[in-house]
């Protein structure tokens, strides 16, 4: 008996989050993962995962802050926002959210309370807002949206929805010029041998 099974879905190749078409996803799950024990610290602490019908799946990563920047109290501020936003979501608006004595115990205490209500409501789906970042901050790959709304269950009426790209929403994605090495040679080096071009 083999244990080599091509039939199985995970031969099947990379599967990309809503064929990589940026707007708003319909039908999505949504999964909490926190960073293993031991993993390098660069990773974010929490993921929500979204998956979509195909199976496919999108990261909004979460990492705790860095109290020593310049900009902490508005980097908090946007954090808050954006949980409060998912706890609505989640959880529901009319839940009373608890009080936090730091960045990261409200960091925890938030995903952890978002990874309870997702376990004990599995059948549920959402839609999510994708894009490939913004006319100012193009990305290569497709990204949850940066800032609320940006998530809402499928109970909301489409006509009620608050979901959508943004004005300066990126729907495609940023691949940034290459030159080929003879060109950047023949341009930063005094004397470079024009006859390279040919």
């Amino acid at each position: 008996m083999s244990n080599i099974d091509l039939n199985s879905k995970e031969f099947d190749g990379t599967l990309i989050f809503n064929d990589g078409v940026a707007g708003v996803v319909e039908n999505v799950r949504v999964e909490v993962s926190k960073k293993d024990v031991g993993a390098a610290d660069n990773l974010p602490e929490y993921r929500l995962r979204f998956i979509n019908e195909s199976g496919a799946g999108i990261d909004k990563a979460f990492f705790y802050l860095d109290e020593t920047t310049e900009n902490f109290d508005r980097r908090l501020k946007g954090l808050g926002s954006e949980l409060k936003h998912i706890w609505g979501t989640l959880i529901g608006p009319e839940t009373k959210i608890p009080g936090f004595n730091t960045h990261k115990e409200m960091l925890d205490g938030m995903l952890k309370a978002f990874r309870e209500a997702l376990a004990d409501n599995l059948d549920e789906l959402y839609r999510v807002t994708v894009d490939y970042g913004t006319v100012d901050y193009p990305q290569q790959y497709m990204r949850v949206q940066t800032f609320p709304p940006y998530i809402e269950s499928m109970h909301v009426e489409k006509e009620q929805s608050r979901l959508g790209l943004r004005r300066n929403a990126r729907t495609t994605s940023f691949v940034p010029d290459t030159k080929e090495a003879t060109y950047d040679e023949v341009h930063t080096t005094t004397d470079a041998d024009a006859s390279a071009w040919k």
